[in-house]
């Protein structure tokens, strides 16, 4: 399926004159996916938008599998519902079919016909009755979130997935108030998932809790299973807790409770190895496997560092032209006057210093995959040329007069937007429709928050090779700190990053101040602890700071944060030894909460094994 040509403007579509699609990317928006092409559409408040095959749809299609009207997206208050307009083939929400409007969490993914379209929504952070309608519990979920950032405390979201639409709806409440604690919330996703938010509570005590909630409702739904995602391992805003949870559920075994986790998938091509953790990027490489097939050129678009060379080797090697060269050439990193020469080649005596006859890199990508990266940076007479070997699959070396006959594929990238340098005068309209015969755009990795931490892992385990000790582990509050990072470098960036602490950090533990510190300046303002144990933070310097005098009669200082840990931890200890080791009686002693109490007993490592939750 493709969208038809005179509605490319109106989309947005990534490559076509008249998009929208800047160098920064909407905060709420669909990345769609059909057979040969990937693009963006902008989502706003109160929008209403129509996907099928009619002039009217926002969102135009075409195929056999897709209805005039399909389905429709509504936005209203922050919150996006899905519904199926009675299309023929129906609408699939992360592969499976939708009967009744459903609300949207970011990562969703949306079936129609052979499109995939994938919804990302920005989360903003923000009630007696435990149950409460789901724009309620986003905002409480937020609220939460909130609180366990601040706090230090741990927080669960569990979704539970019905199997058929519930038809005990009245009795599955029922069933799953009485086991909801007093701070826990829940609310219907449609009419097969229910969501609950648990605070004060980290993966053991919310697998206890959900076990019971399970079996309580086990006898009305006997194929309800359950999903657990917990802060701030599985996710650290609303719609990453919600999605893992909710994918997590719709994977699991009947009458079964599954922890989110990190799931993923590793694909190789050539000496590249890619890591996928989010399903925009399982789309993307989808569509990019099918693209390799054909032959014609390609244009990538995305954000600088985000991956588009990745994704063109990945083209290359899933295509027949898999065993011949893979030829890069970064535009923007080489001198004009020197541009035609590296492309072209040149013969002997052309220019001063033209010693011998040289090859061009389009010459040397014969049989293989020519890329270039930045071809926004190409001079216009340049892409004048560029064009026209396209079309002839001829060249002819800068001094000779002799044709060469070479057979390349292109696959261009960029991230500028073209149709705003076409209508500037600074890049050929016709090499334009050329190279955008199918456009991909990669989504910023501040968009594939699931894969900042394995990347990074990743990052640092390679760089680390060969050292004689660990790398730094990664601290609850560290991995919260790479998410939320906007990361204006992409992958590019986070790469530096990890190789820096790899190299620095070994055997400490990596946290937050660390990271914040080193991501504020570009380099720490003092080492990171090297003891493994406590996660001591890393303080920023302070512009003519005066320093303390060097008096040994004067008392060492510890930041506050240290001295309130350590204090925490002692009083605890003490209340265990009063309380005979008996836990929930040690946390009625400090006047803490007992799901606070058993994390802080395992954090603080004081005991093996917490206590049921009570």
């Amino acid at each position: 399926m493709s969208l038809d040509q005179d509605e490319f403007s109106t989309l947005g579509n990534t490559g076509t004159e008249g998009s929208e699609q800047p160098d920064s990317v909407p905060g709420t928006y669909l990345l769609v996916f059909d057979q040969s092409s990937s693009w963006v559409v902008s989502l706003k408040e109160n929008d209403e938008v129509l996907i099928g095959r009619t002039p009217q749809c926002q969102v135009r299609l075409s195929g056999d599998r897709v209805s005039r009207a399909h389905a429709k997206i509504t936005v209203e208050s922050g919150l996006a519902m899905l519904a199926d307009l009675d299309s023929h083939n129906g609408t699939r929400l992360n592969g499976r079919n939708l009967t009744t409007p459903c609300p949207l969490v970011s990562g969703d993914v949306i079936g129609v016909g052979d499109v995939k379209l994938t919804y990302h929504a920005q989360t903003s952070v923000g009630s007696g009755n435990k149950l409460m309608g789901f724009a309620a519990l986003r905002e409480r979920l937020g609220e939460e979130l909130e609180r366990a950032r601040t706090f230090e405390r741990n927080l669960a979201v569990c979704v539970i997935d019905l199997g058929d639409p519930a038809t005990q709806r009245k009795a599955c409440e029922t069933n799953l108030l009485r086991e909801l604690h007093a701070l826990d919330r829940a609310a219907w996703l449609g009419n097969r998932e229910l969501a609950i938010v648990m605070p004060e509570c980290d993966v053991d005590a919310a697998e206890a809790s959900t076990l019971r909630i399970l079996a309580a409702l086990s006898p009305l739904v006997p194929s309800a299973r359950l999903g657990l995602a917990v802060y701030p391992e599985h996710g650290v805003d609303v719609d990453m807790l919600l999605g893992s949870a909710r994918r997590t559920a719709q994977t699991a075994e009947p009458r079964h409770v599954e922890v989110a986790s990190e799931s993923v998938e590793t694909l190789r091509f050539g000496e590249h190895e890619i890591l996928i953790a989010e399903p925009v990027m399982e789309n993307l490489y989808a569509l990019l496997s099918r693209l390799a097939k054909a032959t014609l050129p390609i244009l990538i678009r995305g954000e600088t560092g985000s991956g588009k060379e990745l994704a063109a080797a990945a083209i290359h090697h899933s295509s027949p032209r898999k065993a011949g060269p893979f030829v890069s050439l970064n535009c923007a990193a080489i001198m004009e006057s020197l541009a035609e020469s590296e492309l072209f080649g040149y013969r002997r005596g052309a220019f001063s210093g033209a010693l011998t006859d040289k090859m061009g890199l389009l010459e040397a990508a014969s049989g293989g995959t020519l890329f270039l990266d930045e071809i926004g940076e190409l001079s216009l007479s340049l892409q004048a040329k560029v064009l026209r070997v396209l079309d002839v699959q001829r060249l002819t070396r800068v001094g000779d007069t002799a044709e060469r006959r070479i057979d390349l594929r292109l696959v261009a990238a960029t991230h500028r937007d073209l149709s705003s340098a076409i209508r500037e005068g600074k890049f050929r309209e016709d090499l334009f429709f050329r190279l955008s015969a199918a456009t991909v755009w990669i989504p910023p990795l501040r968009d594939r928050p699931r894969e900042i931490p394995v990347l990074f892992e990743s990052f640092m385990k390679r760089a680390g090779a060969g050292m004689d000790n660990d790398p730094p582990l990664l601290a609850a509050s560290a991995l919260e700190a790479l998410r939320t990072y906007a990361w204006p470098g992409n992958v590019r960036q986070l790469k530096n990053v990890a190789e820096y602490f790899a190299t620095v950090g070994r055997g400490s533990v990596l946290d937050a101040n660390a990271v914040r510190a080193y991501l504020a300046s570009g380099a720490p303002h003092q080492p990171l602890p090297s003891d493994g144990g406590a996660q001591l933070p890393v303080a920023p310097a302070v512009a003519n700071q005066p320093s303390l005098p060097s008096d040994p009669a004067r008392p060492g200082f510890r930041r506050i944060g240290e001295e309130l840990i350590a204090l925490e931890r002692q009083r605890m200890t003490e209340a265990l030894e009063v309380a005979n080791g008996n836990q929930t009686r040690a946390a009625e002693l400090l006047g803490m909460s007992v799901r606070t109490f058993f994390s802080k007993v395992k954090q603080y490592g004081l005991g093996r094994n917490a206590a049921p939750r009570a």
